[in-house]
């Protein structure tokens, strides 16, 4: 006989409030139904917040690129069923919830902010203020990796080169990172989960990759960033 689950949820578009823009287009916000012991607990979904910032869109002549919200509701489904299982024998509603926020935040979104003020001093100091100043407000809108794309394409390249060697000592492991997301799937944006990145099976895969890819940057250095940054979500 199968084992009758004590906690269930759902994951499910609250009509009852008012549409939202999601990069966009109107849709109902996304929720979250937990339900224990017959009584439905609910709040707002993380990944539908977070996706839906305007960073997460990719603006090109042939148009804008968006996650999609199928996008959203599998990262939901993924999370929401390790954190079910997890915790079907000691049930806490609130701190099932304080570890749904803690493990859906994005990692790379606050890597990026942080690569983008290493993009802003490196520019001043080369003497580039107007440059500086423009990533400054053009990070605003676009990802650092958008920002990255389009100076790879018009800098000089020694420039370039020694941006990327800095990017090495002075900034966050934001470079190899993206890559590594871009190499394993395709998204509007890459997205790295702080449930992904504490997967062995995630790591088991980065560790090779940075090693062939990226031999300048070490494993333990990126983990040990990665971590110090996730614990300061708690």
């Amino acid at each position: 006989m199968q084992k009758q689950l004590r906690l269930s949820y759902k994951v499910y578009f609250n009509t009852r409030l008012q549409m939202v823009p999601f990069h966009g287009n109107l849709t109902t916000p996304l929720y979250i139904q937990l339900i224990y012991k017959q009584k439905p607990q609910y709040f707002k979904s993380s990944y539908f917040d977070q996706l839906g910032n305007p960073k997460y869109t990719i603006r090109s002549i042939l148009g804008n690129y968006a996650p999609m919200i199928n996008q959203v509701t599998d990262s939901e489904e993924k999370l929401l069923k390790y954190l079910s299982e997890k915790h079907q024998d000691n049930v806490d509603i609130n701190a099932f919830k304080a570890e749904y926020y803690f493990l859906s935040q994005d990692l790379l979104f606050h890597l990026e902010e942080r690569f983008q003020q290493f993009l802003i001093t490196f520019f001043h100091d080369k003497g580039l203020p107007v440059l500086a100043f423009l990533i400054s407000e053009g990070g605003k809108q676009s990802t650092a990796e958008h920002i990255l794309n389009d100076l790879k394409t018009s800098l000089d390249h020694k420039l370039f080169t020694k941006l990327t060697e800095n990017a090495i000592h002075y900034a966050p492991p934001y470079i190899p990172l993206c890559a590594f997301l871009r190499s394993i799937r395709r998204q509007a944006v890459p997205f790295l989960s702080i449930l992904e990145w504490n997967s062995n099976n995630f790591k088991n895969e980065f560790k090779p990759f940075l090693n062939t890819v990226y031999p300048s940057y070490h494993f333990d250095q990126v983990d040990q960033y990665l971590n110090e940054l996730k614990e300061s979500f708690r």
